[in-house]
């Protein structure tokens, strides 16, 4: 099954992949694929001319890396086993079960609304609001520093909305 990795830990120093080198071997290629309901998928596939690789925003998700002793005269070398490792889910925001106030209102525009419960350590998240059975705009995000939004909508319907919790580097640490 291989190590298993904290998503967390590896957003704030990125992950290093090392190996020890076949003596007079100074370029190397190095494969990592991630499984994928399709099969695997290649996420880094170079020759490099050091006997390191670090790489940083790897999804959470299962991993297999090799490598491979690459010669100008005698080509590729067969790769090493693969090595096998996962990285954890981002840990799930609980929704909270009923909202701050309770208030009833009347607007021309429909008004959406969410609570979740805060994440301890966190003051910043941002949210982003789509229309059911539509792709999410990459850039509707908006942030808040509360655990809490209060939206209008263009039109009634349904929604569906996705919350994520920042650290203090603006990277996301819980959805």
């Amino acid at each position: 099954a291989g190590q298993r990795l904290s998503f967390l830990e590896l957003q704030k120093r990125g992950l290093n992949f090392k190996w020890k080198p076949a003596p007079g071997i100074k370029r190397f290629h190095m494969v990592l694929q991630r499984q994928d309901t399709g099969g695997l998928k290649s996420i880094y596939d170079q020759k490099v001319q050091a006997n390191f690789v670090k790489l940083n925003d790897l999804a959470p998700g299962k991993y297999i890396w090799k490598v491979a002793s690459h010669d100008e005269q005698s080509g590729e070398s067969k790769a090493a086993e693969p090595i096998e490792f996962s990285i954890d889910e981002l840990p799930r925001l609980e929704w909270a079960d009923n909202l701050k106030e309770d208030y009833e209102y009347s607007t021309p525009t429909p008004t959406l609304a969410a609570q979740w419960k805060p994440v301890l350590g966190l003051t910043s998240y941002r949210y982003r609001i789509t229309p059911e059975g539509q792709a999410a705009d990459a850039n509707g995000w908006k942030a808040t520093k509360q655990n809490f939004f209060e939206t209008s909508v263009p039109e009634e319907g349904r929604y569906v909305a996705v919350v994520e919790a920042l650290n203090s580097q603006g990277l996301t640490v819980s959805t």
